[in-house]
């Protein structure tokens, strides 16, 4: 996956160097995609290999992460 900044003015685009936005290699998941943008376009999330590797390796937990925010600002404050 690449990253570029940009500017746009008028009716004019200009893209700057191309560079790898991720030392690590995204999550293969075969027909699925690994990424998804959000709808206003602020944020990426993406599906990385825990420990860096490229190697697939078959699934042996999954976490979820429920009431993120909530979890985020008792940590914050300190519990």
């Amino acid at each position: 996956m690449m990253a570029a900044t940009y500017s746009a003015s008028g009716g004019s685009f200009s893209a700057g160097t191309p560079r790898t936005w991720s030392d690590n290699r995204l999550l293969e998941l075969g027909v699925h995609q690994s990424y998804d943008v959000a709808p206003e376009g602020g944020r990426l999330a993406v599906v990385l290999y825990a420990d860096g590797t490229a190697e697939w390796k078959r699934a042996l937990k999954v976490t979820f992460l429920l009431n993120f925010l909530d979890e985020l600002r008792r940590r914050a404050i300190g519990g």
